[in-house]
């Protein structure tokens, strides 16, 4: 099977998963720049998601410029790695809502 259909799915899986990323973005209270520093942790989250989104979509097109046809096992596979790309958005919302629940306390 020749790679282009297996691209072009992957491209809009990640279309997807960068527009539910923007649109989990919380609105600002008041138009002011004190209401958007005080949403810097979920801004700071979707940045970095936007990133990793950016960097994946980046390397399958790399990888991809040297595949020529591919199989059942490799299409399964991305499959997988699908399902766990899409839980992007899940965890950067988790992130921005708990930021400091990442961090080791002191013993």
């Amino acid at each position: 099977m020749e790679t282009g259909r297996l691209e072009a799915f992957y491209d809009a899986i990640i279309a997807i998963i960068v527009t539910v990323l923007v649109l989990e973005l919380p609105q600002p209270a008041a138009p002011t720049l004190a209401s958007l520093w005080a949403l810097m942790t979920s801004y700071f989250a979707y940045l970095l998601s936007f990133l990793v989104c950016a960097n994946l979509w980046q390397y399958h097109h790399l990888i991809y410029n040297h595949v020529e046809k591919i199989n059942s096992k490799i299409i399964w596979l991305n499959i997988l790695l699908m399902l766990v790309f899409s839980l992007v958005p899940y965890l950067t919302i988790f992130v921005a809502n708990n930021p400091n629940s990442f961090i080791p306390q002191a013993l």
